[in-house]
């Protein structure tokens, strides 16, 4: 949070952020099976428009959990 809080756009996505998001959809794989498989075999756009939307999530101040623990 505190670097998309602390960052542009760019410079988060250079950081840690993709590698965090794309944790948490391998993690929800087993509840979420159907949505995490497209999303991890399509291609780069799938994941980046996903990193974007928690991206956006995030910078507005919203709780969102990508631990899912």
């Amino acid at each position: 949070m505190a670097q998309v809080e602390s960052n542009t756009r760019e410079q988060a996505m250079k950081g840690n952020l993709p590698g965090a998001v794309q944790q948490a959809v391998v993690r929800a794989l087993s509840s979420h099976q159907k949505l995490a498989t497209q999303v991890l075999k399509s291609d780069r756009q799938g994941m980046t428009a996903l990193v974007d939307m928690v991206y956006d999530l995030l910078r507005e101040g919203k709780d969102i959990d990508l631990d899912m623990d």
